[in-house]
């Protein structure tokens, strides 16, 4: 889920005339921010609730996290809900299952790119 959402960026960003890569990305959230510090204070707040909610569904659904009822109803996340869903995350990544997945998608990546 996490590879998909990273292409899909990849994908949204080239379109936009950045490159589609992790230097693309970076150089894309930096004007973006740049852009929501000029933007209306309600606009601004929108899209930053909107990428928030965005990533949320992202973790639920690469991790298998899904909030509480009432981290849902809040809205906003304390920092001790946030660490502990980063702990879960972390955790999630270090599952036999998980890792098998990591170096099988790696040789192949690798295979790929040493091919004539």
């Amino acid at each position: 889920m996490i590879q998909i959402y990273l292409q899909a960026q990849c994908h949204i960003i080239a379109l936009l005339g950045y490159t589609p890569d992790d230097r693309g990305i970076t150089l894309y959230t930096t004007h973006l921010q740049y852009a929501l510090n000029l933007a209306p204070p309600e606009q601004s707040e929108q899209l930053r609730k909107s990428g928030r909610d965005t990533y949320r569904v992202v973790l639920e659904k690469a991790f298998s996290l899904p909030l509480t009822e009432e981290q849902a109803l809040k809205g906003e996340l304390s920092i001790v809900d946030a660490r502990n869903i980063m702990h879960k995350v972390s955790m999630r990544m270090q599952e036999a299952e998980v890792l098998e997945k990591v170096a099988t998608l790696c040789s192949v990546s690798v295979a790929m790119n040493n091919s004539p």
